[in-house]
C-alpha cells in the first residue's frame, strides 16, 4: 500500500513538472533563444529504474564515526526535457526504497547491528541553455532546484529499540552538462553531468520511543553529483553519484522528569550513492 502511494506521489510531480515545463522554458529560451525568431520546440521523456549502493555514516565531534549503514537501494523515475530553440528545462521524480545493514552503537558505546529500512521520494527542475561546440557536441550550464523526502526506519534489537527518522531537504543545484556523439551515427549520444547542491531547508523528524516527536535541523553543507552515460536510440543507460552532507544540528533539550532532561541532536553525517540506471527514451 505504502509502495503504491509513493509511486502515485512520483507519477503526480512528474505530470505536474511535464505540464509547468512550457512556461519555464519560455523563460530561459528569452536568455538563450535566438532573437526575432520562432523557437524549436521539442519535448523527450525518459522512464528508468535503477539500482544504487548507499552509504550512510555518523560521525561525533571529535570526528570518530558513531555508526555506519550500508547495502542496496532500489528505485525508479521519470526524467524530461524540454528544449526550446537553445534553452531547456528537465524535471526529474524519483521514488526509492531499500534495506540495508546498520552498524553502530547505542548511547553507552555498547556495539549494534541490526537494519535500516529507507523509502522516499526527490523531485529535481533544472533549466539552462545549450551551448554548441561544433556540429557533434555541446555543453549545457544550468541551475536548478530539488527536494527530497526519506524516511530512516532503524529496526530495534535485543540491546536497543529501533526508531523512525522523517528527514526532508531543499536544495539549489548548479552544474553543467556534456552531450556528443558521432556524425555518422546521431542515434548515438554519450552524455555527462557534474555538479553541487547548496541545502537551505533540512529537517530531521525523530520519533523516539517514549518521548515522542523531536525536530532537529541538520547543518547545510554543499555536496556533489555527477552522471555519465550512453544513449542509443529509444535505450539509455548511466552510472551515477549522489551525496549528502549534514553538520551537526543544534541540540534540542528535553524535560524527561522533574529532575532529568535529554539532550537530542543530529550528529554529523554524510551520504554516498554510487548507482546505475537503465530505461526507455520516447
Amino acid at each position: 500500500m505504502m509502495m503504491k502511494m509513493a509511486i502515485n506521489l512520483v507519477a503526480s510531480a512528474a505530470l505536474f513538472v511535464f505540464v509547468h515545463s512550457a512556461a519555464f522554458a519560455d523563460v530561459a529560451a528569452n536568455y538563450f533563444g535566438g532573437l526575432g525568431e520562432t523557437p524549436a520546440t521539442r519535448m523527450e521523456n525518459f522512464l528508468y529504474g535503477k539500482v544504487e549502493s548507499f552509504k550512510w555514516k555518523e560521525f561525533d565531534d571529535g570526528g570518530n564515526r558513531l555508526l555506519k549503514e550500508s547495502g542496496p537501494r532500489y528505485g525508479v523515475g521519470y526524467s524530461g526535457s524540454l528544449i526550446r530553440d537553445r534553452a531547456f528545462f528537465r524535471p526529474r521524480a524519483e521514488y526509492f526504497r531499500g534495506t540495508v545493514d546498520y552498524d553502530g552503537q547505542t548511547q553507552s558505546g555498547t556495539p549494534v547491528q541490526t537494519d535500516t529500512g529507507y523509502w522516499g521520494l526527490k523531485i529535481e527542475g533544472d533549466a539552462g541553455g545549450i551551448i554548441p561546440l561544433a556540429n557533434w557536441i555541446s555543453v549545457e550550464p544550468f541551475g536548478g532546484l530539488g527536494y527530497s523526502y526519506w524516511v530512516r526506519d532503524i529496526k530495534s534489537t535485543g540491546q536497543a529499540i529501533g526508531y523512525k527518522e522523517y528527514w526532508d531537504s531543499v536544495y539549489l543545484r548548479l552544474g553543467l552538462r556534456g552531450e556528443g556523439g558521432p556524425e555518422s551515427s546521431p542515434s548515438l549520444k554519450a552524455f555527462g553531468v557534474i555538479g553541487v547542491k547548496w541545502p537551505f531547508s533540512n529537517t530531521n523528524t525523530a520519533d523516539l520511543p517514549g518521548i515522542g516527536k523531536v525536530k532537529l535541523e541538520p547543518g547545510h553543507d554543499p555536496s556533489l553529483f555527477a552522471e555519465t552515460g550512453i544513449r542509443y536510440r529509444f535505450l539509455s543507460a548511466a552510472f551515477f553519484y549522489d551525496s549528502m552532507r549534514f553538520s551537526k544540528s543544534a541540540e534540542v533539550i528535553i524535560p524527561v522528569s522533574q529532575t532529568q532532561t535529554l539532550v537530542v541532536f543530529q550528529p554529523k553525517s554524510t551520504a554516498d550513492i554510487f548507482g546505475v540506471n537503465l530505461g526507455l527514451v520516447f
